[in-house]
């Protein structure tokens, strides 16, 4: 019996080190951790590859909606959404998607559905006149995906076709882009 209190009193030492769950190994209270963002990426981290005068790469990604039902507006279906990069510590517009111009009905998306996708990423050097160049200096870094497309009441004589959804609500996690061949 002795033996096992012990064992128990020796776990809880370990265990329960006398910091609070909010506390580092320091005592500094620790930061909380970001909440999950409505859009998740596949992966934190993507490798661009040359594609003639520009830099390849697809990206996977999930859309959770909140509470209310997301309409999509969108052309035979295409999801576009832009790249924001983070530079010192601001998001700034990085690449923009090019999609046809056409008004298919929208995707619809019901109060906690889920959208899976791919945006295939095309952009050429920064600087180019294509209207897919990357609108920063240096391409590698930490990216966001922004959506514009989504509204919560769809309404195809509005403007905008409904009211916009808040940006914290159609931005996704933080992931890198990094430029794999890099002596172009």
């Amino acid at each position: 019996m002795r033996v096992n209190a012990i064992a128990f009193l020796m776990s809880c030492f370990l265990a329960c080190d006398g910091r609070g769950p909010e506390q580092d190994a320091a005592g500094r209270a620790s930061p909380e951790a970001e909440p999950t963002p409505p859009i998740v990426t596949d992966s934190t981290e993507y490798s661009l590859r040359a594609d003639g005068p520009g830099w390849r790469t697809t990206i996977g990604f999930e859309y959770r909606a909140g509470a209310d039902t997301v309409y999509v507006v969108n052309c035979n279906g295409a999801i576009l959404m832009n790249l924001q990069k983070r530079e010192e510590g601001e998001w700034k517009d990085a690449w923009f998607a090019e999609g046809n111009a056409c008004l298919s009905p929208p995707l619809v998306v019901p109060p906690s559905g889920i959208l899976r996708g791919r945006i295939e990423v095309w952009g050429a050097w920064p600087g180019d006149s294509s209207f897919n160049a990357f609108r920063v200096a240096e391409i590698d870094g930490e990216y966001r995906l922004v959506w514009h497309q989504p509204v919560h009441d769809y309404r195809p004589d509005a403007a905008g076709f409904g009211a916009a959804i808040p940006l914290a609500e159609r931005v996704s996690n933080v992931f890198r882009l990094k430029r794999v061949d890099t002596e172009r």
